[in-house]
């Protein structure tokens, strides 16, 4: 809805504004079931309100109402402070307020949510959203996106007010140069003597002499000049000097700094005479202060911009959300009654309301990711986005991109800017997961946003600002790492304000029949099972397992299960599977393997890997399983030809 209503007015012509306003207040008034939307206009000066827009149309009666504020003090005076009200019935209105309680049960209005619309740091007029045919409780989340609407439609009032303005301006103009010459100039050159080149008799009018600051009788085309700011000067005399040559008149914007210093936009319109034989004889003209025109146009870009941005980071937004919906839908359900991972849930709800950095350990695949979203779901952030990283599945050279964003140019590929993760969680939550996987340059840089707030893109001078809530994960020991120099102490520090440690699914087996009951439901259907119990052979055989892979590898275990079973009851066994992972690969006696051993590598590390869910490094990674150093394996990995299936 953002979205359409700010292309509405970005596409509006002057004249389309009041007809595009209505269109707006239709469009929000349907789609959030409001009975009657108004915007009122009024000066805090004076008692009476103006009600400029109302939908939907009064059967036919003028939009136009004059309401006396004195009717309902406590309710304008709220809206002059700038303050705005709700209320879901009217007894909620305070009880010395009666007048105003008089004032709503005459309107028939039975619920309302005010919105005070601001220019230039004022306000300026509200948007009043009223229910008449029932009560209604004004959601936050309803309060917080019609506060956005109203002040998308706010800055679209206020340019079709500043331009009737403008138009009414106009014509006091012209009334005053025929009447008064008011705010005029006439400059004159002396007898045998070029306009171009010289300037005689000058005269200006006292609101002129008011706007350049010139005391009258003293006026000279020299003062003038002294308060035009330098930028402008020479645009000035060019202007005025074809105007001179060629006989056309002159239409410019430029800018004065007056003797306090301060800078004022004036508009200056002229025309020149000529005498029979083609010279410049007379150049006259007007000039008016334009500069709460030019605010307000600027005013208005920015909020355009804004707009724009807004736009730009809700597409960002959801084209990340759809690409995170199945993890979010995975992850409905936290299961488990063992102690200890009970107490690491209440400690991640305990700090899920503050602000504090946590840092979450466990091994793969104990739901890390899991409790991340169990503390975004309770912290104050809940309602803007999680946005996840996984710092080990990304090159250190795309992961720099991938968290900060990039130019478009920043380097071979990158043809248009993107925003980084970073910027996504602005007012959110970033999960750094398998930080421990990250470069010391990234690191770096992770530390200066953690602690600033602030980055830049790659390919960019711009220096960012965010507000982000982070969470970050590992499977490694980075006080170890530390020591080593792997690990920046510094970071380790700023990520470690509030650690909590996920058990193994080894140290919890009490669980494991109540996860492989939750895993048979959530995948038996979509198998075409129906599962109605689980054999206690196959559940002790379960209890006796490693698991290497921990939940994740239960899951796994499950869904094969699942497929390889006939009937009701699930009584599946695999003896392979129910040895650790360097039990699996012992080849029994008495068997000569027939493949080159070459081959049997490659078979033996992708087992591993899979055991291992693709992890190379850490504690419970395919590395440390072979007994090899981490490059040596990613190396024999390369020359074999062994890749992650898709």
């Amino acid at each position: 809805m953002l979205v359409d209503v700010s292309e509405r007015f970005m596409s509006s012509s002057t004249e389309e504004l009041d007809r595009d306003i209505r269109w707006v207040l239709a469009y929000i008034g349907d789609a959030y079931g409001i009975d009657r939307i108004s915007v009122l206009s009024f000066n805090s000066t004076e008692n009476l309100v103006r009600r400029v827009y109302q939908w939907p149309p009064n059967n036919g009666a003028p939009t136009t109402l004059f309401v006396n504020a004195a009717s309902a003090p406590w309710t304008f005076s709220s809206i002059y402070a700038g303050k705005g009200f709700h209320f879901s019935t009217i007894a909620d209105i305070p009880a010395e307020a009666k007048a105003d309680k008089r004032f709503f049960k005459k309107m028939g209005i039975r619920s309302t949510y005010n919105v005070p619309v601001f220019v230039a740091n004022s306000v300026a007029a509200s948007v009043s959203f009223s229910m008449l045919t029932c009560q209604r409780t004004w959601a936050e989340q309803d309060r917080r996106e019609l506060g956005i609407f109203v002040r998308v439609v706010g800055t679209a009032w206020q340019k079709a007010k500043n331009q009737q303005q403008l138009e009414l301006r106009d014509q006091d103009l012209l009334r005053s140069q025929r009447v008064a010459s008011l705010g005029s100039f006439s400059e004159t050159a002396l007898p045998g003597q070029s306009l171009i080149d010289c300037f005689g008799t000058v005269r200006y009018s006292p609101e002129a002499c008011a706007i350049f600051q010139i005391r009258p009788g003293t006026e000279t085309v020299e003062r003038a000049l002294e308060r035009i700011h330098p930028d402008d000067k020479k645009l000035v005399l060019d202007r005025a000097r074809a105007a001179f040559e060629g006989g056309a008149s002159n239409l410019i914007e430029y800018r004065l700094v007056m003797p306090d210093k301060r800078q004022i936009y004036v508009e200056q319109r002229g025309e020149v005479e000529f005498d029979v034989d083609g010279k410049a004889t007379r150049w006259f003209g007007t000039v008016q202060d334009i500069t709460e025109r030019v605010t307000a146009r600027k005013t208005l870009e920015d909020a355009l911009a804004e707009i724009e941005k807004l736009r730009d980071q809700l597409r960002d937004e959801n084209r990340y959300l759809k690409s995170e919906i199945k993890t979010a839908q995975s992850a409905n359900n936290i299961v488990g009654n063992n102690p200890r991972f009970v107490r690491a849930l209440v400690a991640a709800r305990n700090v899920s309301a503050t602000d504090v950095t946590v840092l979450i350990l466990g091994e793969t695949g104990t739901g890390k990711e899991l409790i991340a979203r169990e503390i975004h779901a309770h912290s104050l952030q809940r309602d803007a986005l999680m946005v996840s990283v996984n710092c080990a599945a990304l090159s250190t050279e795309l992961i720099e991109s991938e968290l900060f964003g990039h130019e478009a140019g920043a380097f071979t590929g990158a043809f248009k800017l993107r925003r980084g993760r970073f910027e996504l969680a602005h007012n959110g939550t970033l999960f750094l997961d398998e930080v421990g996987d990250l470069s010391l340059d990234v690191q770096a840089k992770i530390l200066r946003a953690l602690q600033t707030g602030e980055f830049e893109r790659l390919g960019g001078a711009a220096t960012m600002k965010v507000d982000v809530r982070v969470i970050a994960a590992t499977n490694r020991d980075l006080r170890a790492m530390v020591l080593n120099g792997q690990f920046r102490a510094d970071l380790y520090y700023r990520i470690n304000s509030f650690p909590i440690e996920i058990p193994a699914l080894r140290d919890r087996r009490d669980d494991i029949p109540l996860l492989a009951r939750y895993f048979v439901e959530r995948h038996a259907q979509g198998l075409g099972k129906r599962i109605e119990t689980i054999s206690e052979a196959m559940l002790k055989r379960m209890r006796r397992k490693n698991w290497a892979g921990n939940v994740r590898e239960l899951e796994s275990y499950i869904q094969r299960a699942l497929i390889s079973t006939a009937g009701s009851a699930l009584d599946y066994s695999d003896d392979d599977e129910l040895t650790s992972p360097r039990e699996a690969f012992v080849p029994p006696r008495g068997i000569r393997p027939v493949a080159d051993l070459d081959s049997v590598q490659q078979d033996h590390i992708r087992h591993v890997l899979d055991q291992c869910d693709w992890v190379i490094g850490g504690q419970q990674g395919a590395a440390q399983i072979l007994g090899v150093p981490a490059s040596t394996l990613r190396s024999r990995m390369k020359r074999l030809g062994i890749a992650r299936p898709h």
